[in-house]
């Protein structure tokens, strides 16, 4: 349930509900995530209540209901099965969370409509939960559980709801955590500790698995919009591409422990993606890391200790790529790498503190090709804003004219406001 209060937390369901927010603007109040993912039974929680803050009083949405439909013969949907929480237009109590959409079939036919979206309002309400199992057909229904909107300010989206689809001819099932239409401000807690997945897709969407789980992904992870996967170990077992980025798409891969063994990884987009990889370890089985060539900016953020290639494989960056180091630790490639044309390796801009560097432990061969850059032009200490000094440990003085930043020279001084000389330049270090 969403917790009542200015703004009205929303319910939780598959996604969690988004926060709301209190009389001095704190965010809290969103709900968890709860309920089976493969076989869902329960309800979508309400949103909480909009308390009077100045601007009077409203309810919260309720929650989506249950339909669970288990047809042994030949189940056709061309119409519409939905299980929405309620939306709260116009006011600020908490939207409620999507409700359950369980099927089994013999047969599975046609081409419906499921929908089990959580409902706008203060905080958003979180997607429901939608199962298909079949034994015969294949599931051609358009289903989507997305995440409830926020009514603006520092209150927060819900987190998607999650789409199981499950052919009993089959070992394993897809899963599916979209919110095409509403960018997920929340998680979709997916627990378990071992997951035997065909097809991930990711869609605007926070899926978070169990910190010490193993999630093995047999075919491809898809991710596309803006969306943040987070885990303990995935493990991609299958011998084509492993992880697809979407065009356009703004993706972070979260994981708490070393990868194990990861098929190649593709990222070629025609429009401009990036692609935040947060992993100790990244180990490939076979293939490789190839970044660009498609025509549009690839940009790989990376704060991992370690990329690990199998014999003759590496990384290769074509045209358009850009590799961003997001820490200062030693990334240490067992493998080649080749920089092409058009393609870059930079760093995270530092601030008052150094906390990025491009620092690299390479065992195989290095090419940077002519026309590729190795690029940390102004990524270092920040200058100063306004009078204030610049950061560093040869800093400059802020004046009329800033003293100049010294490292390996001295910086020159400045001029204060009657034109004379200071002792503003930063001393080398």
């Amino acid at each position: 349930k969403g917790v009542g209060n200015c703004y009205g937390g929303g319910g939780g369901h598959g996604g969690s509900g988004g926060s709301g927010v209190d009389n001095v603007g704190a965010v809290l109040g969103g709900s968890s995530g709860y309920d089976s993912l493969t076989n869902p039974t329960d309800l979508g929680s309400g949103g909480g209540g909009q308390r009077d803050c100045g601007g009077g009083t409203a309810n919260g949405g309720a929650g989506g209901g249950a339909v669970i439909l288990n047809v042994q013969g030949t189940l056709t949907v061309n119409g519409l099965i939905a299980a929405d929480g309620a939306v709260r237009p116009g006011s600020s109590g908490g939207g409620g969370a999507g409700g359950t959409i369980n099927l089994t079939a013999g047969t599975l036919a046609g081409s419906g409509t499921l929908r089990a979206a959580g409902g706008g309002g203060g905080g958003g309400g979180g997607g429901g939960r939608i199962a298909i199992t079949f034994a015969a057909g294949a599931s051609n229904l358009a289903a989507s559980a997305d995440a409830g909107a926020s009514g603006g300010g520092v209150a927060i989206n819900g987190g998607a709801g999650t789409l199981y689809i499950k052919d009993t001819n089959k070992a394993n099932f897809n899963l599916l955590v979209l919110s095409p239409s509403v960018v997920a401000g929340s998680s979709t807690p997916i627990s378990g500790s071992s997951l035997d997945i065909d097809t991930f897709t990711v869609t605007n969407a926070r899926p978070s698995f169990d910190q010490a789980s193993i999630v093995t992904v047999a075919e491809t992870l898809v991710s596309s919009g803006t969306s943040i996967v987070t885990g303990s170990t995935f493990v991609f077992s299958g011998s084509g591409r492993g992880l697809q980025v979407i065009d356009g798409s703004s993706v972070t891969l979260n994981a708490n422990y070393a990868g194990r063994s990861v098929g190649s990884i593709l990222l070629d987009p025609a429009a401009s993606t990036i692609f935040t990889l947060n992993v100790t370890t990244l180990s490939f089985a076979a293939g490789g890391l190839t970044l660009g060539g498609g025509g549009g900016e690839a940009r790989l953020r990376y704060n991992s200790l370690s990329w690990l290639f199998p014999g003759g494989q590496g990384l290769t960056a074509h045209s358009g790529a850009i590799l961003e180091q997001q820490s200062a630790s030693t990334l240490t490639v067992t493998g080649q790498a080749t920089l092409e044309s058009g393609s870059q390796w930079t760093h995270s801009a530092n601030a008052d503190t150094k906390r990025y560097t491009i620092n690299l432990n390479l065992t195989g061969a290095f090419n940077l090709q002519s026309g590729a850059t190795i690029t940390a032009n102004a990524k270092g200490y920040a200058g100063g804003v306004g009078f204030s000094d610049g950061s560093g440990f040869g800093k400059g003085v802020g004046n009329c004219y800033g003293g100049g930043g010294g490292h390996g020279g001295s910086g020159g001084n400045g001029f204060d406001n009657v034109g004379i000389a200071v002792l503003g330049g930063g001393s080398g270090y």
